[in-house]
Order: C-alpha cells, then sequence, then structure tokens
C-alpha cells in the first residue's frame, strides 16, 4: 500500500493538472487537508514539503503554501 503523503501529493498535482489549482491560488490549511484525507497533519506537511522540492508549490510562513507561477 502506497502511502497517505503520496496519495495527497496525487490529489494535489490532479487538481494542478486539471486547472482546479491555479498559478498562486492558495492551498488548503494542513489542518483541513489532514481532515479531509482523515490523516494526520505531519502527513500533510510532508506532502506538502515533497511537492516543494519538485516545484510546484511554495510556503510563507504563517501564511501556507501556494501553487508556483
Amino acid at each position: 500500500m502506497s502511502s497517505k503523503y503520496i496519495k495527497v501529493m496525487e490529489e494535489i498535482k490532479l487538481q494542478l493538472a486539471d486547472g482546479s489549482l491555479d498559478a498562486g491560488s492558495k492551498l488548503p490549511s494542513v489542518r483541513q487537508l489532514s481532515e479531509y484525507f482523515s490523516c494526520s497533519k505531519n502527513t500533510v506537511i510532508k506532502a506538502y514539503e515533497e511537492l516543494e522540492k519538485e516545484h510546484l508549490i511554495y510556503s510563507v510562513p504563517k501564511s501556507g503554501f501556494f501553487v508556483v507561477f
């Protein structure tokens, strides 16, 4: 079974691909996503960190995560 954080990443990548997430748009909060996927906040944070490494999103301290332009 694949890790939960990979499922979170794949869902975000799908939304990027189908245009439901635009460049510069704010991603759901870690808490919202952890509730949506029924997983821990750490799982969502790991997914967001991996997406950051792939330069698909970026974080703004105390503001959240955003889609790269």
